[in-house]
């Protein structure tokens, strides 16, 4: 298709046809623009509301999707009889396009009659039908092919080829048939179309989505770094992972962060240990993370008071890395009692209670049971005779320095006993597991009466409990291997589980003793 301008010149005469291809030139421009750089709908205005009992249309301005004005300049009441008339208690809105041929009164004689008038009167007109389901974004009458129309085609003019933008459904309740609903959530509205907004001072950037498929963000702010290039400060990529790129600071709000589901799991072939044949596990796609810190380029020279940040510390050979909330200190002439970390929970009637507690002295306050899982190791105590703790570790390491004096000796030629169990790491479901117990006098003297115990669960369930040796005398350095076997059974257990214990007496009467254990995979057969 090929796009007319006019073109005047000097002392030419003028016909009708050539304003009229100016104007149509003008027109088809305009409406281009409408579906290029915006998408047709609302502009704004036309709410459907209910004022004094009856439905009303207001004011306001939409395009159709042929790029045409519809502009409604007052308040329009929707007619009670609607309802009779389409025979439905519900009816949807909608907004088309018309004209009317005017010729507006003037001086002298002219000719009329059909085709004759001077002006196009432009309108938008209501209609109104029974509701059903729709899409409004595929209003009814369009055609299939014009649904994608495109600023390359030319827009029609004419009133018969008709665009209905919705505009809501009003339902009449079937309790009070003189009060009504209205239903405005399925209006299109427009919107502009570009994939960036420059501010005035070229100074920040908005992206919003990307042509480029290879691009993963569809959302990013911008922003002139010190050598006057744009950086990015705010992504959100097609997943919807927001990424901060510098310090955000939170001033007088509240930071939530949502709960996130647990991933879900795919299946992936696993090799089984020494076998050709694999089985299934189940492997995670995603790592699933709320708030994630990437390390900073450096830590900071100076402290960062009252932020989070992630670095990662070279002091030693091995990287450390730390995630650091800091506390604002005072300094002199403040009480640093009164800069605090709290972490704590609300109630029942919504106040806050206050769990744990840090200030900014360094002073680590719990309120309530302090619940450990895990090892409570304790700082070495100061050399402070005012410490009752101090007299108390000075006496008993007096009394271990006595007893360990007389003990050195005896522990000098004492036997000691190490036990091992050499089994393999899968077995297959149904089959005999083969394994050896190793136990082995690793001291300078003599054990003798050697005893070795084995308890075998499956699935943490004892399957058999008893003694396989007694009697064993090992000399320094000396062991002795056991062959054991075990039929596993074939009801879709998991695990396999042996521990051994062996018991013996050293040179100097002593009881020594070591333990072991190993657990074995039960492979379940493939088909």
């Amino acid at each position: 298709m090929t796009i007319t301008r006019v073109r005047y010149r000097e002392r030419q005469p003028l016909r009708a046809v050539d304003l009229s291809d100016e104007q149509a030139h003008r027109i088809a421009m305009r409406r281009r623009h409408n579906i290029a750089h915006h998408t047709w709908g609302v502009v704004r205005g036309l709410e459907l509301a209910v004022e004094e009992g009856r439905p009303v249309v207001q004011p306001g301005m939409a395009v159709d999707g042929y790029g045409r004005e519809l502009i409604v300049p007052q308040p329009v009441v929707l007619p009670a009889e609607a309802f009779e008339r389409l025979e439905s208690d519900a009816f949807d809105v909608w907004l088309v396009y018309g004209r009317v041929p005017v010729t507006p009164p003037q001086r002298g004689r002219w000719d009329c009659g059909p085709g004759r008038h001077s002006r196009w009167h432009e309108e938008a007109r209501l209609r109104l039908t029974p509701a059903t389901a729709i899409d409004p974004r595929r209003p009814p009458e369009v055609p299939e092919a014009h649904l994608d129309v495109g600023p390359h085609q030319e827009p029609p003019d004419d009133p018969a080829q008709a665009w209905p933008v919705y505009l809501g459904r009003v339902t009449r309740t079937s309790s009070d048939p003189a009060a009504y609903a209205v239903d405005r959530t399925q209006r299109p509205y427009a919107a502009l179309i570009g994939e960036a907004v420059t501010a005035p001072s070229d100074r920040a950037r908005m992206q919003v989505g990307s042509e480029t498929a290879a691009d993963r963000r569809r959302f990013v702010v911008r922003l002139v770094d010190e050598g006057g290039v744009f950086v990015d400060r705010l992504t959100v990529d097609r997943d919807g992972n927001a990424t901060l790129h510098g310090d955000a600071t939170l001033r007088g709000g509240d930071l939530v962060i949502a709960a996130v589901e647990a991933p879900e799991t795919a299946v992936e072939p696993r090799r089984v240990p020494g076998c050709d044949d694999v089985r299934d596990q189940p492997r995670e796609e995603e790592q699933v993370r709320s708030v994630q810190f990437d390390p900073m380029a450096a830590p900071p020279e100076e402290a960062a008071p009252w932020r989070i940040y992630h670095v990662v510390v070279t002091e030693s050979d091995m990287p450390m890395h730390q995630l650091r909330l800091e506390i604002g200190h005072p300094g002199d002439e403040g009480d640093p009692t009164r800069h605090k970390l709290v972490v704590g929970h609300t109630d029942d009637s919504g106040a806050f209670v206050p769990c744990l507690t840090i200030t900014a002295d360094c002073t680590v306050t719990v309120h309530g049971d302090l619940i450990s899982q895990g090892q409570v190791i304790e700082g070495p105590i100061q050399a402070d005779p005012d410490d009752p703790r101090f007299g108390v570790a000075l006496l008993d390491r007096w009394v271990r320095g006595l007893a360990t004096a007389g003990t050195q000796v005896d522990a000098f030629y004492a036997g000691e006993l190490a036990v091992e169990v050499e089994a393999p790491e899968a077995v297959w479901s149904g089959e005999e597991l083969s394994y050896t117990v190793v136990v082995r006098n690793s001291g300078r003297g003599a054990v003798t009466d050697v005893q070795v115990h084995e308890t075998l669960a499956v699935n943490d369930k004892v399957q058999r409990r008893e003694e396989v040796e007694r009697g064993l005398t090992l000399e320094p350095g000396a062991s002795a291997e056991l062959g054991r076997t075990f039929q596993v059974p074939g009801d879709g257990a998991d695990t396999i589980r042996i521990a051994v214990m062996a018991l013996g007496v050293g040179p100097a009467g002593s009881v020594v003793s070591a333990s072991a254990s190993r657990t074995v995979q039960i492979q379940l057969p493939i088909g």
